[in-house]
């Protein structure tokens, strides 16, 4: 079963979406598609390039593509759903901070213009894998599987609601 999930992953038949609160307001459908690499060997900060080929040669960038959608407007922020098609780490994260819209409560892709505009009271980085949907390692019926917004989330979004 392990092995058959793995190769789901590997083969793209997995979907990912992600709930995020970021900063800004984005386009209402939108999509990034840059190579996402570290800067430096161990580096914890991930980011996108422009330049795919180069990258990956100079910083193991790999392609990535996200596409979001936003689902609604605050005073400065926008909730908007992510459908990540590769599985990069911080691929949401980076994708969205490329644009322009780095998520609420993300001290590591936040510069400090944007830690300044962050008053969000998010106690974390605002992102929610929010859905899967996979194939059955055994049977291949698709599975689709959704978790609601953590609690200390929904806060951050009444809170926004409210002002």
């Amino acid at each position: 079963a392990y092995a058959a999930l793995r190769g789901a992953f590997s083969a793209g038949e997995v979907s990912k979406t992600y709930l995020a609160l970021c900063l800004g307001a984005p386009v209402s459908r939108g999509e990034c598609a840059l190579a996402i690499g570290h800067p430096s060997r161990g580096a914890a900060k991930a980011r996108a390039y422009e330049d795919e080929r180069r990258a990956a040669k100079a910083h193991g960038a790999l392609p990535a593509k996200t596409r979001f959608e936003t689902l609604e407007w605050f005073d400065g922020f926008a909730l908007v759903r992510a459908r990540a098609f590769t599985g990069r780490m911080h691929q949401v994260r980076v994708h969205m901070a490329a644009l322009g819209h780095p998520l609420a409560g993300d001290a590591l892709y936040q510069d400090d213009a944007a830690r300044a505009l962050d008053t969000s009271g998010a106690p974390r980085v605002f992102l929610h894998a929010a859905s899967l949907e996979l194939p059955h390692p055994t049977t291949g019926e698709l599975l689709h599987v959704e978790s609601p917004l953590a609690p200390d989330l929904e806060a951050v979004l009444a809170t926004l609601k409210k002002r």
